[in-house]
This record gives structure tokens, sequence and C-alpha cells, in this order.
């Protein structure tokens, strides 16, 4: 009889384990999501402050680089062979022979290209005499060329502004099959009273979106077909596009372009993140502000910021857990136990000779196994087989197997 009690209790411990299995299992599944989703969302953005450092700084340099613009077109003002040179370029009778005026101030902007990598051309127009051929840096600036530039709205607004230094940066201006931006300051004799001229300058914009996607140039041009999950842009307040490894967005509208929604003026907070779509695809903006310019440097990546996956994980760990601990801490024993009264009934009215049997017969002995523990004729036990059957209304090992695992643990 102790033999048969313990292989029982090996039964009842089977159910057991197999009961808390199914309780800790989302436990275990719960702890292992929101560690691995905690631990990826850290890294994640421990690389994201990393990146968003990285836009701030590249943010600095395009604008430092425009500060050196700035600073070069007043270098027409403070230094004064310059000022001279341009004073008596605009005094001259000749309106039209003005190669040694051309060659001073072709000079001092060629010498400056090194330092000053955005400087593409530059022109120099008398503000009082339309019909003076205007100073040039180079021979690309044509007649019809120079017309254009006297008549565009950035002309005017530099003239607008009584000397202050002017970056347009809702125009686009096609050269050559290149685009720039313009630029530029109205130059004043060195005593401030004489207004000279309107200095222009074209700014390279290919040279912008290098710096910003270096790992996409080659030889100073994009890989077009490299661009992938991630490049970075320069948008105007507007939301004109200035800058981006891809030629053919220059000069656009973002909203077009990545069917995002654009402010106008957009938030000045750095971080803001738009959604939109690109290529049959979602896609996520985040801006980053040039201090002090109506320009921002915008992050397009197919990646949703700051690990959505990985938070989602987070939380589905965290409510697994919430459930198999509450779960388990409800548990009572009878839980695990919760066998049917009535077969525990049909099992006491059992004799004792036949109890024994069912049990045996529940851990997989055979007849002849069963005649043997019990010191039976084989033929015994299977009379006593016939019997228990009719009673507990069952017709094979199978059921009577099953029967036995319904039986409460107080009833043995």
């Amino acid at each position: 009889m102790a033999y048969i009690w313990r292989g029982m209790q090996g039964t009842i411990r089977k159910d057991l384990r197999s009961m808390l299995g199914k309780l800790i299992l989302p436990v275990l599944v719960g702890l292992f999501l929101s560690a691995y989703g905690g631990f990826s969302y850290l890294a994640e953005r421990e690389n994201e402050a990393y990146q968003q450092k990285m836009n701030l700084q590249l943010a600095k340099s395009i604008r430092q680089q425009i500060e050196n613009i700035e600073n070069l077109t007043f270098q027409f003002i403070a230094n004064f062979e310059l000022n001279k040179t341009l004073d008596h370029y605009i005094d001259s009778l000749e309106l039209y022979q003005i190669a040694p005026f051309n060659s001073v101030f072709s000079a001092f902007l060629e010498s400056q290209t090194r330092s000053h990598p955005l400087l593409r051309d530059a022109a120099f127009f008398d503000l009082n005499e339309p019909k003076r051929k205007a100073l040039t840096m180079s021979d690309n600036l044509t007649q019809s060329i120079l017309l254009e530039l006297r008549s565009s709205p950035s002309f005017h607004s530099i003239r607008d502004r009584d000397g202050r230094f002017f970056l347009d940066s809702e125009t686009v201006f096609p050269l050559n099959g290149k685009k720039s931006l313009l630029a530029g300051r109205l130059i004043k004799k060195i005593d401030g009273v004489r207004e000279i001229g309107i200095l222009l300058l074209l700014l390279r914009i290919e040279r912008l979106s290098e710096m910003l996607n270096s790992d996409l140039y080659v030889d100073g041009e994009p890989m077009e077909s490299s661009v992938g999950n991630y490049f970075s842009i320069l948008v105007s307040s507007s939301g004109t596009i200035l800058a981006s490894p891809l030629k053919g967005h220059v000069g656009r509208k973002i909203q077009e372009v990545f069917q995002t929604p654009w402010q106008s003026p957009p938030d000045t907070q750095n971080d803001k993140v738009f959604e939109g779509e690109w290529k049959d695809q979602k896609i996520y903006l985040r801006s980053c502000s040039l201090e002090g310019m109506p320009i921002f440097l915008l992050e397009v990546s197919t990646l949703p910021p700051l690990g959505h996956r990985n938070l989602s994980m987070l939380f589905a760990g965290i409510l697994l857990i919430g459930i198999g601990s509450f779960q388990l801490k409800n548990l009572k024993e009878k839980d695990l136990f919760s066998f049917d009264e009535e077969a525990s009934k049909q099992f006491e009215k059992l004799p004792p000779r036949e109890r024994e049997i069912l049990l045996l017969l529940a851990q997989g002995y055979s007849n002849k196994e069963i005649a043997y523990q019990l010191r039976l004729r084989e033929q015994t036990v299977k009379n006593y087989l016939h019997s228990l059957y009719s009673k507990l209304g069952i017709h094979d090992r199978v059921s009577a197997a099953l029967f036995v695992n319904k039986l409460k643990r107080n009833t043995l």
C-alpha cells in the first residue's frame, strides 16, 4: 500500500507541476520581455542621445559656416582698400570698363574660397546706376543671370535691411545646373554716410548637404542610390527644402515631398518630431533649429523615435508579470486539486482490493504486473477490473487513469 501511495503522490506532484508551470510561464515570459525591452530601450535612448548631440553639433557647424559668410561680407565695409575700390567703382565715368575694379574684387573673393567653402560666386551692383556693369567673382555670372539677380526678391530684401547681413532661406537660385542660396549686404562707405552698392553672394547648397550627410558623398557627389532609412536635410521656416542628399528635393516643399504637416513658423523647440510618408513607408522627422536663423535641420528616419517597439515589449512584459503574479497570489491549494466530489465518493465505495488495483492501473501497470504486486492470479485481476469498470461507469484503462487524476489527495 505504501508503494501505491508513493505512486499516487507522483501523479499529484505531476499535476501540481503542470498547474504551477502554466501560472509561472507568464511571469517568466514577462520577466524576459521586460528585461529585453528595458535594456534595449536604454541602449537605444543612449544612442539617440548621442545622435541628438551630433545633430546639435552639425547645426552649430552649419551656423558657423553661415556666420563666416556674414563676416566675409563685412570685410567690404571694414577693409579700407576693398571699400575704397568699390567707392571708386561707382564714381567711375566708365559704366562698362570695370576691369581694374573687377580684378581686385575677384582676387579677394577667390582668396577666400578655401576658408569659406560655401562660397560659389558673387556679384556687386551699383545701387544708384543700374546700367553700370556689375563686378563678378567669376565669368559664370552672365549678363542675363546678373539681370535676374538684380530683379530678385533677395536683392530688394538686402537693400531694405540697411547694411545688415541677409540670408534668403526661402529662395533656391539655379546656376549652371547647380542650386544656390542667396545672401548679401548693403555696402556703405567706411564712414557710414554713403551707400555704395549691393553685395550678393551665391552659396553652395550641395556643400551644406555634404556636411549633413558626409557618409553618403563620394568625391563631392551624393550617392543617391545609397540613401537608405536615415539622412538629414535643411528646411526653411516656411517648409522649403534647402539642402538634401537627394537633389530632386531641393527647392520643393517638405509638405509635398514627405507628406508631413509643417507649421509656419515651426515650433522652435529642438527634437520636435513630425510623422510623414516617403517611398510608401512611414517616416519620422526630428527637428533641430539653427539658433538665431530661420533654418531647421531635420533628421529623416524610417525608424520610430526612442524605441517604440522596445517600449511596447517592456510594457507587455510588465503586464504579463502582473497577470502571473496576481494568479499566483490568489491561488489556493483547493484550486490545484479541485477534483470531482462524486468521483471521490465512488472511489470510497470501492472495496480495498479494487482501490489498489485501480491505483496500480492508473500508474501504467499491466494486468500481469498488478497480479505479481498483489500476489493474485491474472484472471482474478481481470475480474476485479471488470467489476470496478462497471461500478465507476468506465470502459478502459485510459478512462481509469483519468478517473484517478480527478481524486482529491485527502481521499487517499
